[in-house]
């Protein structure tokens, strides 16, 4: 269960590739995500933020926060199971055609899950492949491979996701992302700058 956990909160927390109008790396971004661990549900939400340095350079930042829908027993002791996740990272972006970026992404994850006043701290890498296409004017796909490394384990997953141009600087967003037993279905909206 904590290795779902763990994984749950990587999927949640930053598994969220970034992607926006015109390819824009600068942006604030708010999301909720329905979470499926290993058939245990949960729901949590998350901000992220991305800021382009260079060309090809960007930094990104993440907090997620989840809960299970259900209360558990361990030990006879009742109680939801939380989740905490902080990241940050460093993006790198380059156009393969004019209308698609190749993105390679590593962030340094620090989680937390709590149940009945006890903690587990996790820290580890999530490292991300992928490609961010530009459809239309208004629309955007992409697709990632997704590697998380903790404490005590590795996983592997994909995040595949799609982006509306709802005006200038609002892009409503819909994401669906698995890494072991864990599956994520999130909608976003991200603010452009």
């Amino acid at each position: 269960m904590k290795k779902n956990l763990i994984a749950a909160m990587l999927a949640a927390g930053v598994a969220m590739p970034a992607f926006a109008a015109d390819l824009s790396y600068t942006y604030a971004e708010v999301g909720v995500a329905k979470i499926d661990l290993d058939g245990e549900d949960a729901m949590g939400f998350g901000v992220k933020g991305s800021v382009s340095v260079h060309e090809n350079v960007y930094i990104l930042g993440a907090y997620s926060q989840a809960e299970t829908d259900d209360e558990y027993s361990i030990m006879g002791i009742t109680d939801e199971i939380s989740m905490d996740s902080y990241s940050l990272g460093v993006g790198f972006r380059t156009a393969v055609s004019e209308t698609v970026d190749f993105v390679a992404e590593v962030s340094l994850v620090e989680s937390e899950i709590e149940f009945a006043g006890i903690d587990v701290d996790n820290d580890g890498e999530l490292l991300s492949a992928g490609v961010r296409a530009e459809i239309s004017k208004n629309a955007e796909l992409n697709f990632s491979v997704d590697h998380a490394r903790g404490d005590d384990d590795n996983e592997t997953g994909f995040s595949i996701g799609g982006l509306y141009g709802a005006s200038e600087t609002v892009d409503l967003g819909l994401e669906y992302g698995s890494i072991d037993d864990v599956d994520t279905l999130t909608f976003s909206a991200r603010f452009n700058f």
